[in-house]
């Protein structure tokens, strides 16, 4: 079976020796269900992730300096009762 476009051969295809059976299945329907599905969340979650983000980035605010902010955490850690401090 020859398969055309425009009147130029694509492909030539012959199935005469082919058996179902042999097929490997290892790749089933079920598992590229499965693999799609994930990707999907994936795609979703990196969306919502990027407009996270971007909001984040429009916020009229200024920013905080990192230094600032660490100074500030260290006080209040040290500010804990030693026996509610966690070490990391």
């Amino acid at each position: 079976m020859a398969i055309r476009c425009r009147r130029a051969p694509v492909a030539q295809l012959d199935a005469t020796h082919w058996n179902p059976d042999q097929k490997d299945r290892s790749q089933s329907r079920e598992n590229r269900a499965q693999a799609m599905r994930e990707a999907h969340q994936a795609a979703a979650y990196a969306k919502w992730l990027a407009a996270q983000i971007q909001e984040s980035i429009d916020v009229p605010r200024p920013s905080i300096p990192l230094d600032e902010v660490m100074a500030v955490m260290d006080a209040d850690i040290a500010a804990l009762p030693a026996g509610k401090r966690r070490r990391a």
